[in-house]
């Protein structure tokens, strides 16, 4: 068994994980399999073997027994941006963008204050 980093851009033992922009046409013989995130599993595509562009797959040896994707370490989701709201800029309520000089009612990263 193999063990395969996502991303990875180069060959591994034979193993490699390949992107592609346009329509392609997978190979049936189980050394292409894409990833299904419903069973969490390598899979031979489905009939047609149609994969569409911007998507990408792993391409195992022939005749390869087993293979498992690991993606430790491999930031896969964005929980909170932090952001400075003072940097942010000032809009008065006609959406006009106002300095830190204006005096009124002000939104400011989506908050209305008083200034």
């Amino acid at each position: 068994m193999a063990r395969i980093q996502a991303g990875a851009s180069e060959n591994f033992d034979g193993y490699q994980y390949v992107g592609t922009f346009a329509r392609r046409i997978m190979a049936g013989d189980g050394t292409e399999l894409g990833l299904s995130l419903s069973k969490s599993q390598l899979m031979l595509p489905a009939e047609p073997r149609a994969m569409l562009g911007l998507r990408a797959y792993f391409v195992v040896p022939s005749g390869a027994q087993r293979a498992k994707v690991s993606f430790e370490g491999v930031a896969d989701a964005i929980d909170r941006i932090a952001v400075d709201e003072t940097t942010l800029p000032m809009y008065n309520l006609s959406g006009q963008r106002v300095g830190t000089g204006y005096h009124g009612i002000v939104i400011r990263g989506g908050k209305k204050m008083v200034k």
